[in-house]
């Protein structure tokens, strides 16, 4: 399962559960890094409550897109980013993006196969930042749908060329139809950089 998502998105983080009776957390370190053939490294082992689960006890996920803009791609951004090679409207894109925050349906960005049983879902905060020549776009939110993430991109991608408004993107929410939002963006540009856990289960 890791390696088939690992060609769909970057692991900035990632985090695992187990149940592991005679090993201190430094020993688990490095038993994992000394044995594993996945290109993650453990960074950190701690203790955590018995009920405690990496996929379930999750409070929120923030996901990172990441669009490289310039004539001539660079070689470490490559496999990272995805390459546009014409200027994108950022402030536009940041307005579009604004649109999402909050609790909607979500149907016009979720792909088909998705197996959540309802569309709705919650977006705590949607941005976008320009660092060295990169757009990152950043949505942090409680679940998100099956290629939500590049779903959005795709049709921001259209606000910031200017072929669509912003507000076009409450059009979409309201319409509730995946038909009429933009493409899906390259599965490259994607990153997960944070798994949100309640505190509690953590200590």
């Amino acid at each position: 399962v890791l390696d088939s998502l690992k060609r769909v998105f970057v692991f900035l983080v990632f985090c695992a559960s187990a149940r592991c009776e005679r090993l201190a957390p430094a020993g688990l370190i490095c038993k994992w890094n000394g044995q594993t053939t996945l290109a993650q490294p453990c960074l950190e082992a701690v203790h955590a409550h018995p009920e405690f689960h990496a996929l379930r006890s999750t409070t929120g996920k923030l996901y990172r897109y990441v669009i490289r803009v310039g004539p001539v791609p660079t070689a470490l951004g490559r496999n990272r980013a995805w390459q546009v090679r014409y200027p994108l409207d950022v402030n536009a894109m940041r307005e579009a993006l604004s649109l999402l925050e909050g609790e909607h349906d979500f149907t016009c960005f979720r792909a088909a196969g998705c197996a959540s049983k309802s569309p709705v879902r919650r977006i705590n905060r949607a941005g976008l930042d320009v660092v060295e020549g990169e757009l990152w776009i950043e949505v942090h939110g409680v679940g998100f749908l099956r290629h939500m993430v590049r779903n959005i991109v795709g049709s921001l991608h259209e606000v910031g060329r200017h072929k669509r408004e912003p507000e076009w993107f409450t059009q979409l929410i309201e319409a509730r139809d995946r038909t009429l939002a933009g493409p899906t963006a390259p599965a490259l540009g994607l990153h997960l950089v944070r798994v949100d856990y309640p505190q509690a289960l953590l200590t």
